[in-house]
């Protein structure tokens, strides 16, 4: 289980940088495969749970296009503090991860 002192300070660290003026809204129909002469999709789902230094929480928070978009100085800014934010209190991030594997193929 995440501590709550680390959970708590990296969300601190979002109410303080993580505002965007133009949110990020591109979504992926998947039933359109269809329309383009593939087989109805199917969808996997697989579960895991992670620890994660603090570099490696920042990495992979970063390729979220909502934090892509952030502008500097906010965003090198926003990375210092999300790390400094999980080192703070142990170093080490706990995420219980999902991870959907979707499948289709050619008529």
């Amino acid at each position: 289980m995440q501590s709550r002192r680390t959970y708590c300070g990296k969300n601190e660290v979002y109410d303080k940088y993580f505002h965007h003026e133009t949110s990020y809204t591109c979504k992926i129909n998947k039933a359109n495969v269809i329309n383009y002469g593939f087989e109805p999709i199917e969808v996997s789902d697989f579960v895991y749970d992670v620890d994660m230094t603090a570099d490696e929480f920042v990495a992979i928070t970063m390729t979220n296009a909502d934090h892509l978009s952030l502008a500097e100085p906010e965003r090198t800014m926003f990375t210092e503090e999300l790390r400094n934010a999980v080192n703070a209190y142990g170093g080490l991030w706990k995420r219980h991860d999902r991870v959907n594997v979707v499948k289709t193929r050619k008529k």
